[in-house]
């Protein structure tokens, strides 16, 4: 019979062992410098965002806190259209999930419609989502129901089914049998009950 290894023990033979050494040293350095190059890339970003008066050191602080940015908004529609790689703008689409974004459905919906980048994308329609209400509600079918707008539609799914417009549930009841939407529409019906 083998005995059993806890976890403390096998980190303390790893230890002993040069190769994991120097692997982990190897892979702790590679994660620092690309965390250092993000850090290099947003900083245009997080200096305005600070200018604005924001105490941020990355636009995912926005996205994480539980406090209102609206004044933001601006400051982060302007540098979504600027070429930082997928996660800074990912975090940036993210955070348009400000209440204050609606105003700026259109120029949203713009965004997500042309943009390729999935994580982008699926940002996008995050923010989307967090900010949709009734005032939207045919903009937003159009969006869920454009097969174009690829699977990123499904974060769309939960404005469509906090909405109390008719429409949305017609529109949700278009969606069944759509293997895509079968799972969510699943659980968003086991949640609604």
């Amino acid at each position: 019979m083998t005995k059993r290894v806890t976890a403390g023990e096998l980190l303390t033979q790893l230890e002993k062992d040069a190769n994991f050494v120097a692997w982990r040293a190897e892979r702790d350095r590679a994660l620092k410098a690309k965390a250092d190059a993000f850090e290099a890339e947003e900083a245009p970003l997080v200096t305005d965002l600070r200018a604005a008066g924001f105490d941020v050191t990355s636009v995912w602080d926005l996205v994480n806190s539980s406090r209102r940015y609206d004044e933001a908004v601006p400051f982060l529609l302007s540098h979504l259209a600027q070429p930082y790689s997928s996660p800074i703008r990912e975090g940036i689409a993210r955070a348009l999930g400000a209440p204050a974004a609606l105003r700026e459905w259109t120029v949203l919906v713009t965004r997500y419609e042309l943009e390729r980048d999935a994580r982008v994308k699926d940002g996008i329609a995050a923010a989307l989502s967090a900010i949709a209400d009734d005032t939207v509600i045919n903009s937003l079918i159009a969006l869920v129901l454009a097969p174009a707008n690829g699977p990123s539609r499904l974060l769309l799914l939960r404005a469509l089914a906090k909405s109390r417009d008719p429409k949305a549930r017609d529109a949700m009841l278009k969606l069944r049998g759509d293997p895509l939407f079968e799972d969510e529409l699943k659980a968003l019906s086991r949640h609604s009950k």
